[in-house]
């Protein structure tokens, strides 16, 4: 009896055995998002425990915990403390200078014991432009106005003489109407300004479908297939390749997809991100992707994907070739209408983190975070993609609205 006990302990003592931790670290972090003459910082101080050298799991904040901070204004000079027994996992220090670059870190503590360091982080303050309207468009004649690549033309939907709307090529100088087709969802320039990507739904199989429609050949190509939806996305710069979304071969799912210009060459590239809704109109930010943009060698794809699931929520950037991803930054608040600098240097969105939508960049070679715009409240950004244009190195012009309806405003972010 006593061994047969024994033997029906064993599957517990083995379970019991195998959940002991593998490894065990704790992780104190400092970020810094500068202000208008004051630096707001968030701090964290959590484990994380491992079952086997792939598998574990990141644990909450330590309870008990509270910080000491420092700062100062070279990366040489001894910090100094500004504040102590911290209890939350913010604060703000304000009457800085702007355009000073200061640098901080964090002692964590649990009850009395110092606990940990956190890396010394830096960050310029700085006062954020007010964003100034841009009217480079007559609202009369043109609703969801998209810009070629040189600024001379525009393309957006106009009425017909039945009233109906219509796809139309206008040219900025003159307002004269140069090429129609039949309406279609949303649009995009190719890089030399002769075609546009057209996404319309398809009345045979109710799927919305990619066209390429040539503006010299008056012609609109057909570049999807009928059995699923196919979301519009964009040329690469060298004009090779679209990189776009669809359902193909995943009815519920959206995915990333490339092709060749020519409609060819077909490549899935994501798995499954769980975004069933359709890419830019969903305005409660659930689970779709937001904003995408390519690097200007062609070889980058960076997307923002909103999701209930940790791992696919966040600002991503895909090798085009290979389609393999990674995540630059989480996405969890509101983030939308991604652009890349002319340089490759910095990612620009829309992101709520400071309260309410402004302009954020992503710097890749400091991965620093800051503000860039202080947007007037009376004019709205949207909640889905539209894009950003560089009218130069050093300004943006992006799509908002207000009672008028859409405006342009143009930002100076250098």
């Amino acid at each position: 009896m006593r061994y047969f006990i024994y033997f029906l302990l064993l599957p517990i003592l083995f379970c019991t055995c195998q959940k002991e931790t593998y490894n065990y670290t704790t992780v104190a972090q400092i970020e810094a998002i500068s202000q208008d003459q004051q630096v707001k910082l968030y701090f964290n101080y959590s484990e994380q425990s491992f079952w086997g050298p792939d598998i574990g799991f990141p644990g909450g904040p330590i309870e008990g915990r509270h910080y000491t901070l420092y700062q100062s204004t070279s990366p040489t000079a001894a910090m100094t403390k500004v504040e102590e027994g911290i209890n939350t996992d913010s604060f703000t220090i304000e009457n800085l200078k702007n355009d000073q670059t200061y640098y901080f870190k964090i002692d964590a503590y649990v009850g009395r014991n110092y606990a940990k360091t956190s890396e010394i982080i830096h960050t310029q303050v700085r006062a954020y432009p007010n964003p100034s309207l841009f009217d480079i468009n007559d609202q009369s004649i043109i609703i969801s106005p998209r810009y070629s690549p040189d600024f001379k033309l525009l393309v957006g939907q106009t009425y017909n003489d039945s009233g109906l709307y219509v796809v139309t090529v206008i040219d900025r100088a003159t307002k004269s109407k140069l090429y129609q087709t039949i309406s279609a969802h949303t649009y995009s320039w190719s890089p030399d300004g002769k075609k546009i990507l057209l996404e319309r739904y398809n009345n045979g199989s109710g799927n919305r479908q990619i066209y390429t429609w040539d503006l010299e050949k008056g012609s609109a190509k057909h570049l999807t297939d009928n059995a699923s939806d196919n979301i519009i996305g964009q040329y690469t710069p060298d004009g090779q390749k679209i990189v776009y979304f669809s359902r193909k071969l995943s009815t519920q799912f959206n995915n990333i997809w490339v092709m060749s210009s020519d409609g060819t060459q077909k490549t899935k590239c994501t798995p499954d991100f769980n975004l069933p809704l359709p890419a830019y109109y969903d305005n409660y930010f659930n689970n779709r992707f937001a904003g995408h943009c390519i690097s200007s060698d062609s070889k980058t794809f960076y997307f923002i994907a909103h999701s209930s699931i940790p791992d696919q929520n966040g600002i991503f950037q895909m090798d085009i070739a290979t389609g393999a991803y990674t995540k630059i930054l989480n996405a969890d608040y509101r983030e939308s209408n991604l652009t890349i600098s002319p340089d490759n240097q910095s990612l620009y969105f829309f992101s709520s983190r400071s309260g309410r939508p402004e302009i954020w960049r992503y710097n890749f070679e400091t991965n620093q975070l800051a503000q860039c715009s202080s947007i007037n409240k009376n004019y709205t950004p949207p909640y889905y993609d539209f894009p950003f244009y560089w009218i130069d190195q050093n300004h943006i012009i992006y799509t908002t609205w207000n009672t008028r309806g859409d405006s342009f405003m143009k930002l100076k972010i250098r």
